[in-house]
């Protein structure tokens, strides 16, 4: 219970008459969240594509349920003048129609938004190199730069199994020149 936080809470303060005065709370946190960044135009698409979709999907059942009353109105009854009898099949045929325009249009169209979220997933910094060896990106960050400004290639290719079973042997340190000729001048100087 390390992350809950309990707060006291009076009930009256809910809306919640009773005889007992305060009830114990409990708050867990989010250990860890991750956000993205969204462009105003995929926001607004987001938008347009949920409210086209959902419009669609309306006026499909819609259009479904009254077509369907007018079929079983029709199958049902006998309707003994004509007039009636072909508005009652046109409106059956104009709303299975429009069944079938606002259905394929809602089945075309519910992939868009999620292909629009895809988009904005994919473009997340995740980890870079081999599986079991990545670096995160904080890990990138503390890679050594030149004094050109440029960031040193290291040669990160490694088998997961080899670097796994490899024993950890200390690199030989390389003498800088610069710092071993000015040891060299000190210490002539000294003697």
């Amino acid at each position: 219970m390390d992350n809950a936080r309990f707060h006291s809470v009076g009930l009256d303060q809910l809306g919640m008459p009773t005889t007992n005065d305060k009830i114990t709370l409990r708050r867990h946190s989010i250990s860890q969240l991750d956000t993205y960044d969204v462009t105003a135009y995929e926001l607004d698409g987001i938008e347009r594509e949920c409210l086209d979709v959902g419009q669609d999907f309306h006026f499909t059942s819609n259009t479904l349920s009254i077509g369907v009353s007018f079929l079983i109105a029709l199958v049902l009854t006998t309707i003994e003048s004509p007039k009636i009898y072909a508005c009652f099949f046109a409106l059956v045929l104009v709303m299975g129609v429009l069944t079938l325009y606002f259905g394929i249009r809602y089945i075309r169209k519910r992939g868009a938004t999620r292909s629009t979220i895809q988009r904005i997933r994919e473009r997340q910094v995740g980890p870079v190199g081999d599986e079991r060896l990545e670096l995160r990106p904080s890990d990138l960050a503390a890679l050594p730069v030149t004094q050109g400004g440029e960031s040193q290639v290291v040669n990160l290719a490694v088998d997961a199994q080899d670097a796994i079973n490899a024993p950890q042997v200390p690199a030989p340190a390389t003498p800088n020149p610069a710092i071993t000729s000015e040891a060299a001048a000190s210490s002539g100087e000294q003697k």
